[in-house]
């Protein structure tokens, strides 16, 4: 027999996506009550992190702050900001949807960071929309992982910035919707599991 089978006689990744309970192929209209993590370093600019915070607080979300150490960061302006959870004990999975937001010079201690890496592979194998800014580029290099070319990714700079990103996340929340749900769906069908592209 090939694959699971559900009582019906049914693969079981078929069961789930026909399931009217299941999470897949559906995509709420409304981010409130959600979880946004922020991966952080020092030199992170105050004015995107003012942004998307104002952006979550207008969608009823909240922006949780992660960052490799739990003693907090210093933006580039000299702000302290508290950390929420220390990168090593908060995957991205945790949360709903996911940005990252490193100073130039941060992105090179995160690159040395095993866990800063597999944050942002997960989010991207789990479906997560992610938010960037492009001083993040090195660390979706070493991800492999195309900043500009893969769906579900945004940058996050500029006036609209923060905003196109929860966009994204509340019409594109992470399951089968378009643009990904063919390639998705079939994903699932073949093998039980959710990828964005093949090889994840």
């Amino acid at each position: 027999m090939n694959g699971a089978c559900t009582g019906a006689g049914k693969p079981a990744s078929e069961a789930l996506l026909a399931d009217p309970l299941s999470k897949f192929g559906k995509s709420p209209t409304v981010l409130y009550g959600h979880r946004i993590g922020l991966l952080v370093t020092d030199g992170t600019r105050d004015d995107v992190l003012t942004a998307l915070r104002r952006a979550a607080e207008k969608e009823g979300a909240s922006v949780a702050i992660v960052a490799t150490s739990i003693g907090g960061i210093s933006t580039r302006d000299g702000a302290r900001v508290a950390t929420d959870h220390a990168l090593s004990m908060a995957p991205s999975a945790l949360f709903d949807a996911v940005a990252l937001a490193p100073s130039k010079e941060g992105v090179r201690a995160l690159l040395a960071e095993s866990p800063a890496i597999s944050w942002l592979r997960d989010a991207f194998t789990h479906l997560r929309v992610i938010g960037h800014v492009r001083a993040a580029k090195p660390l979706f290099d070493q991800a492999n992982i195309g900043m500009d070319a893969e769906e579900g990714i945004v940058a996050m700079e500029g006036s609209h910035g923060p905003q196109r990103f929860f966009d994204l996340a509340r019409t594109q929340h992470l399951w089968m919707t378009k643009p990904w749900g063919a390639a998705t769906v079939e994903a699932i069908r073949a093998d039980g599991t959710a990828s964005r592209r093949d090889g994840m």
